[in-house]
């Protein structure tokens, strides 16, 4: 992995979404990065790669929704970017509703995206006049209108608890509207009882639905899409390669960058947490932050249970995403590494029909989808 900076430029939105980790006070406000905090944000991720070893950085623009600002916003930052760090020393992308996108972003996602773009769609928590129907038409029209400039669109889902049943239907919906690919990732209820939230059983339960859904259609030779989660969970459990939510670095390798220059590891606990430090502190005071420290600490050790010792998977799990909680109890009776999810996928690969399919549909192995590695 590449250091991944989430710049959020802006936190405004105006799509309402059920499962956003950002409250509506946080989604209301239209502050938006001044000069000076990119620039320092910018000296901050040189300094940042350098003292951790890294390599490479790649930039996401996040929010928020970022398409909030203008596409005569980004060149100016872009170019700002450009002076402090190098225009061939870094990747970037953006991840966008795609609800404001319009032909006057075409020149800028064609010069500075690569012609890709970054996207979510979700199938209860997303709604246009209190209709989720409504934002999904709306969403498939923007993808149709990017795609005949010849951009690629790479969405993202979050399955609630209404998805839970339905995994099947939602991997035929990517495929009747042909995407190639498509990330699922976890619902955070950080900051907020939410009923439709999920607990670790019902992501593990939803993962399942989605596996067997991939694997029927390749046992019937059908074009199937690369999933984050599926293609992360079988290389896994028969490579015992960290993908995805499973054995990374997520705390040592990402920072987020609020639009007033404070910073976090976790663009879900952002808005909840206080500032690790603010990049006008520079490296230094975001590396020193006790925070920091705290949620290396956590991830590394604290977040590991007595079952995770006695886990055939920990080696590479190690425990999974370190927000999500790890107790076993009455209440939560699956681990936050899925283990019922990983046992499924064990079980898949014991069938040797079935193991030739599933790596064939992993091989080439490639790069990450969101992110083009570059020499820092």
């Amino acid at each position: 992995m590449p250091l991944t900076a989430y710049i959020k430029p802006t936190n405004y939105c105006t799509v309402d979404c059920d499962h956003c980790y950002l409250s509506v006070e946080v989604r209301a406000n239209k502050l938006s990065m001044s000069d000076d905090t990119l620039r320092q944000s910018a000296r901050l991720l040189m300094d940042l790669a350098k003292k951790e070893g890294q390599d490479s950085l790649h930039i996401i623009w996040h929010g928020g929704e970022p398409m909030m600002l203008s596409p005569e916003w980004y060149e100016h930052a872009i170019s700002i970017l450009d002076e402090e760090i190098g225009p061939n020393k870094y990747t970037q992308g953006i991840q966008t509703s795609m609800i404001p996108y319009k032909e006057t972003w075409d020149h800028l996602i064609k010069t500075r995206f690569d012609s890709f773009l970054g996207s979510s769609i979700d199938f209860t928590q997303r709604k246009i006049a209190k209709s989720t129907d409504s934002y999904k038409n709306v969403w498939l029209k923007r993808v149709n209108k990017a795609r005949k400039q010849g951009f690629t669109i790479v969405p993202s889902m979050v399955p609630s608890r209404f998805e839970v049943g339905h995994g099947k239907a939602i991997v035929e919906w990517f495929e009747e509207n042909d995407f190639p690919a498509f990330n699922i990732e976890r619902y955070s209820d950080i900051g907020s009882d939410k009923l439709d939230a999920t607990k670790n059983i019902h992501h593990s339960k939803f993962l399942v639905e989605v596996f067997d859904a991939v694997l029927d259609r390749l046992k019937q030779g059908l074009r199937v899409s690369q999933i984050n989660v599926v293609t992360a969970g079988i290389r896994g459990v028969l490579l015992g390669q960290p993908g995805d939510r499973w054995g990374g670095k997520c705390q040592r390798e990402f920072i987020v960058i609020e639009p007033d220059g404070s910073t976090n590891t976790c663009p879900d606990r952002t808005s909840f947490e206080s500032s690790f430090a603010n990049v006008s502190e520079g490296a230094v005071g975001f590396i020193s932050s006790p925070q920091r420290k705290q949620w290396i600490r956590i991830q590394n050790s604290y977040h590991k249970e007595d079952h995770c010792n006695q886990c055939e998977f920990s080696k590479w799990c190690k425990s999974g995403c370190p927000i999500a909680n790890n107790k076993l109890n009455e209440s939560e009776t699956e681990c936050s590494g899925y283990k019922k999810y990983l046992l499924h996928i064990k079980e898949a690969l014991s069938n040797p029909v079935y193991k030739d399919l599933l790596v064939n549909y992993i091989k080439p192995l490639g790069e990450p989808i969101n992110a083009k590695e570059k020499l820092i």
